[in-house]
């Protein structure tokens, strides 16, 4: 801590801090002029440099430092150290700035911002001005106002008068944030993320998991771009998520790998969750469903719907999947493209109000109970006509030939191609891409026997792990008729912010919130601080190959350990999303090596104790002229006389704008008072979570977010201290 002079200052006499060591960086890049200035001679050894922090500081008789404010104009803003006058050094560089000065600010939501007065000789634009420093800044340098003055106002000593300056001038564009797209990959990568994430524009800067992405989004946007000759990867938009990155650090014209496009036939064998379904022995394994339930928004014709139905099974090979229960296989069934696909017809319409609700469960399950997987279509859909003016096509699938994105897929090709029909216009579906007998294959390949080493210790030491929750009566009937749901939702605003702004404090995304909520619902309810949940997820994540535009089921499902070890909201998010973030692969070898590769046999299989399933957000999909979701209750999706696999289940998912909850319990073990309880309790740790995001001004790293540098916690916070 020296004086002006560079001497020492005595013990709790004030000076500024110096930092000098190995830790210190070369200089500033593409900034001669202020590395000079803060980059100095140490005084005090001889060829080694020492850095002029700006920091005023006193050495206390404890020798604690103590920080008391700064002597320069760095400033902080979202959590970083900022110089103004390397901005500034930067903008004077622009070809039509001749002067300017650079100020920090608070908004109307008492955040800081940056505003950047220009000098100027000729008239100049906001995406000029932002393109320009961009080049050389980091997003959060970049001034959110600028405004255009005369001149630079100074006090009578020569100094930059703030107080003068803050008055004048005309702001150069009220749409500070917004860099509109210019070429045509930017124009249409762009566009398709509008679609996608369902917002009103896109700036090139724009970060795509603050807009509410995630990978199942990622996967759609990479499906339309690629059938529009833009070649992307899923992990290419997680790893750069801006567009601006994304031109700039990818080769849009490489194409990825080219798949069969002719009709599959013939035999393969079961992936992990295929393995997993044989393995429970249902006592009815034919129903095993999912099902979707849409309200029309016109009359459609039969005819065009059951030629688009026949159409979508002859392009997707994997909805003309069956079992072969002598062999253990499933196997592409193309004797189901010589038969006329049938869209059933029923009417409810004279069935009275109060028992309305009833009738259509009747008709739905009835539809559900009808698969065989051995030779059966696993897809069926009927047009239900539930009053005068109103019609409702239900769809339901057996679960071995969909899941969460494949419905997705479906729906939206579905669409596509009544669209197509109903016009008399040429059906042109996207290619496909990998077929589950490539991905399979693929799955396996990836796992080397490196890889099975490093994952087996890691898996069983979860197995090991003991966890159970409590149940309020003892029972030993664990079927399907005795499963119950409680489902809630949080509004739009709260929906958005968990989608949004909430992520970016500590570089989480929703997933990771909503199990920081569920961890501290569990240590609440358990009193336990060390839980395992079982984890499903999309399973897609193997990224040499695309499945962007393949339908079948692909989820991996796994153990998740979480410990709780303190309360401070803080450190509880920085924990849980370090431990969700150690899972090797997203999960998806625990599956290949349980039931695949057979590497945890050994360990007894219990039914889980809680299961955990975020779908993701379902928009424009089930939501178009044709077509939106409906609400209404079809009936149980499994037989109930199957087993119950899990002994709590939570799935959620976003539909219209609203994150939906659903809490899955056994009324034989579970008090139904028990479960609304923890369902408030969740929901109000959720919300306090996000209240607690919503205060916070700094950004947070955490080791994974430095994924290329072996660093631990201790040493970050070091630091970043």
């Amino acid at each position: 801590i020296l004086d002006k002079n560079l001497k020492p200052v005595p013990i709790g006499v004030k000076g500024e801090l110096y930092i000098s060591g190995d830790g210190v960086a070369r200089g500033y890049i593409n900034n001669p002029k202020l590395t000079k200035e803060k980059f100095i001679e140490n005084p005090f050894v001889e060829g080694l440099k020492m850095y002029k922090t700006g920091d005023l500081a006193r050495r206390l008789s404890n020798d604690t430092i103590e920080f008391l404010g700064r002597a320069d104009g760095q400033v902080k803003i979202k959590g970083y150290r900022i110089e103004i006058e390397d901005i500034e050094s930067h903008l004077a560089k622009h070809d039509n700035v001749y002067d300017t000065v650079v100020m920090s600010k608070r908004d109307k939501n008492e955040n800081d911002i940056l505003c950047a007065y220009i000098v100027a000789e000729h008239e100049v634009s906001i995406s000029d001005l932002r393109n320009y420093l961009s080049r050389t800044l980091p997003e959060y340098m970049i001034p959110t106002y600028f405004f255009k003055i005369d001149k630079i106002p100074l006090t009578i000593n020569g100094k930059v008068d703030k107080h003068a300056i803050e008055s004048m001038g005309q702001k150069i564009n009220s749409q500070a944030e917004y860099v509109e797209p210019q070429s045509d990959d930017e124009k249409i990568i762009a566009e398709t993320w509008r679609e996608i994430l369902d917002i009103n524009r896109v700036s090139i800067k724009d970060n795509f998991m603050e807009l509410g992405g995630d990978s199942i989004k990622a996967t759609q946007i990479v499906s339309r771009l690629n059938n529009l000759g833009i070649y992307l990867s899923a992990r290419d938009i997680l790893t750069y998520q801006t567009i601006e990155q994304i031109i700039s650090s990818v080769d849009l014209t490489a194409k990825n790998r080219t798949y069969n496009q002719q009709l599959l036939s013939g035999e393969r064998e079961l992936n992990p969750i295929e393995e997993w379904f044989f393995y429970q022995k249902f006592k009815n394994p034919n129903y095993y469903n999912q099902s979707v339930l849409l309200q029309l928004k016109k009359d459609i014709d039969i005819n065009i719907i059951e030629t688009a139905f026949e159409k979508l099974i002859k392009h997707h090979d994997g909805l003309r999947t069956n079992y072969d229960k002598e062999r253990n296989l499933l196997y592409f069934n193309n004797e189901h493209l010589v038969k006329s696909f049938r869209v059933e017809k029923y009417d409810i319409s004279s069935v009275a109000n109060h028992k309305k609700s009833q009738k259509l469960e009747e008709v739905c399950v009835n539809i559900k109970e009808g698969f065989d997987i051995v030779d059966g279509l696993l897809i069926k859909a009927a047009v239900i006509k539930y009053s005068e003016n109103e019609l409702k096509l239900f769809v339901s699938a057996h679960h071995l030939i969909i899941d969460g994105i494949s419905w997705r897929i479906l729906l939206e090709d579905l669409y596509f191609i009544y669209n197509s029909l109903e016009l008399k216009q040429k059906v042109n579906l996207t290619k496909k891409t990998a077929s589950l007998k490539e991905w399979y294959h693929e799955l396996i390949d990836f796992y080397t026997p490196e890889k099975i080493i490093h994952e087996r210790e890691f898996w069983e030491d979860i197995e090991r792990t003991q966890f159970l929750i409590p149940c309020d009566f003892k029972t030993t009937d664990w079927t399907v008729k005795n499963l119950k749901f409680i489902i809630k939702s949080l509004d739009e605003k709260e929906t958005q912010y968990l989608l949004t702004d909430a992520n970016k404090v500590y570089n989480t995304d929703t997933l990771t919130l909503m199990l920081v909520a569920l961890a501290k619902t569990l240590n609440d309810w358990t009193e336990e601080d060390c839980f395992v949940i079982e984890m499903e997820n999309h399973g897609r994540h193997i990224h040499n190959i695309d499945l962007s535009k393949t339908i079948g089921w692909f989820t991996a499902m796994y153990p998740l350990k979480l410990k709780i070890n303190t309360n401070n909201i803080s450190e509880q998010i920085m924990s849980i999303k370090e431990q969700i973030k150690r899972t090797p692969n997203n999960g998806i070898g625990y599956g290949v090596l349980k039931f695949i590769k057979q590497e945890l046999r050994c360990i007894k299989h219990n039914i889980s104790q809680i299961r955990f399933n975020y779908l993701g957000q379902f928009d424009n999909e089930v939501d178009n002229d044709l077509f939106s979701y409906c609400n209404d209750y079809t009936g149980k999706e499994i037989a109930a006389i199957n087993n119950i696999t899990s002994n709590f289940e939570i799935n959620s998912m976003i539909i219209n704008g609203k994150l939906h909850i659903s809490f899955g319990y056994n009324k034989k073990s579970f008090d139904e008072n028990t479960i609304v309880g923890l369902m408030n309790v969740y929901l109000n740790n959720l919300k306090s979570i996000l209240e607690f995001l919503k205060r916070e001004e700094d950004v947070y790293f955490t080791p994974s977010d430095f994924e290329t540098v072996d660093i631990s916690e201790d040493d970050l916070s070091e630091i970043l201290k």
